[in-house]
């Protein structure tokens, strides 16, 4: 006669190592479903800085198309990330040899420079200010951008500091 209340016996139990694997996976999911809710939510471009720039050499023609009010536009992803605040153009000053052999400053006849200042949207880090959330300028720093006429390549000439920076002890 067959006994019909013979029990299987599984070896399957959850031990120490199970459990382990099983809150690492649930806290891998969890710390990445943060880092997507907080990264999601931060603007790259939720601050503002404006900065004094320089465009060297362009023709007096295009010199005339740089305007207060401009949108400027980043050369890298085509997006826009300022504007023009004030705008002012003159004749560029190139060294150039008198008569009795020596380095003089003139105006270059044909070429013009640019000054004044842009309003840049981006973000400050520890690093700069981040041109749209991403490229860091510093003094110094040239930009590849454009408007709706030109394609320049702007250089930074003033930044104002970071003003959540915390001071550094070399600066107390």
């Amino acid at each position: 006669m067959k006994d019909n209340n013979v029990k299987i016996k599984s070896d399957t139990r959850l031990n120490a190592i199970d459990i382990l694997i099983i809150v690492l996976v649930v806290a891998c999911i969890a710390a990445i479903c943060v880092r997507f809710y907080f990264t999601n939510n931060v603007d790259p471009r939720s601050e503002s800085v404006t900065i004094q720039f320089s465009v060297d050499g362009i023709s007096d023609v295009n010199a005339a198309e740089y305007k207060n009010g401009q949108k400027v536009y980043l050369s890298s992803n085509d997006v826009e990330i300022g504007y023009f605040d004030t705008v002012k153009s003159e004749y560029m000053m190139i060294d150039a040899i008198d008569d009795d052999g020596h380095t003089v400053r003139v105006t270059h006849p044909d070429k013009m420079t640019v000054t004044g200042s842009i309003v840049l949207m981006g973000k400050w880090t520890d690093n700069g200010f981040a041109v749209n959330g991403n490229e860091i300028i510093r003094l110094g720093s040239k930009l590849n951008l454009y408007t709706s006429r030109n394609t320049f390549t702007l250089t930074v000439d003033g930044i104002p500091q970071n003003p959540t920076a915390k001071p550094s002890e070399n600066d107390q």
